[in-house]
């Protein structure tokens, strides 16, 4: 009976725990309309987390925003360039489009620095990268690329999360990846 008892205890102990579900980058998740809803036009962001994972497979997700905290950074450790640092309800991403596969990528209404976008699908997402433009003398990413994939469509409400910013960084002999979830309203 002691034993029955037992397991009783532990069923329970193990069914009540809540996990959280690793973030996969090839899952998308679309909430259907008859309206089509694309990156074309402007964004503002409403919301973020940041999930970051030692190289034992823990997972932390941390949020960007609080009621106390409205400015963040998708870069762990604070932001190196304009494009990485967000504010709640303040930063706006506009996509425009000028070909098939490209696209120009206005932060925060500041047309005199737009990047550009590039565009692949793969048959199981479309993967965009935000990058210098070419022929420019003034480099806003030093060089570097902002890959991001739609992660999540809502079309009901004109939202989608996008994952960007896959990096890593070492403390104290420790690998760890991480990368962001960004919830983007359309305007």
């Amino acid at each position: 009976m002691k034993n029955i008892l037992k397991l009783l205890l532990l069923l329970v102990l193990f069914v009540s725990c809540k996990k959280e579900e690793p973030i996969r980058s090839n899952e998308q998740t679309v909430v259907q309309t008859d309206e089509p809803l694309t990156i074309i036009g402007q964004w503002v962001i409403t919301d973020g987390e940041l999930y970051i994972e030692s190289e034992t497979g823990k997972r932390t997700k941390y949020s960007h925003f609080s009621t106390n905290r409205k400015v963040s950074s998708m870069r762990y450790g604070g932001s190196l360039f304009n494009i990485e640092t967000i504010i709640k309800d303040v930063t706006t991403w506009e996509f425009i489009e000028y070909s098939q596969r490209q696209m120009l990528f206005i932060l925060n209404n500041d047309s005199d620095n737009p990047y550009n976008v590039t565009s692949y699908d793969n048959g199981m997402f479309q993967t965009f990268s935000i990058i210098e433009r070419q022929n420019s003398t003034n480099q806003q990413m030093g060089g570097s690329a902002k890959p991001f994939i739609i992660y999540r469509i809502d079309r009901v409400n004109k939202v989608i999360q996008i994952k960007i910013h896959e990096s890593s960084y070492n403390k104290d002999g420790y690998n760890y990846f991480y990368y962001s979830i960004l919830t983007l309203k359309k305007l």
